[in-house]
């Protein structure tokens, strides 16, 4: 993932709380590369530490 792609992500994840990201970024945790699944990783605790547990508890 470039940089720029991975901030443009970090700022979505925080700024937006939709349940529908959720499938979308854990599909990511299932990507042979390294770099995607070390991206999906810090975007899933991004989601855990600052979304409303609501949008999480449907997935």
């Amino acid at each position: 993932i470039s940089t720029s792609g991975a901030v443009a992500l970090r700022y979505i994840v925080s700024n937006t709380q939709a349940s529908k990201l959720v499938p979308l970024i854990l599909a990511g945790t299932e990507s042979k590369s390294k770099d995607i699944r070390r991206h999906t990783f810090e975007l899933l605790v991004t989601m855990l530490s600052q979304w409303d547990f609501v949008y999480l508890d449907k997935h």
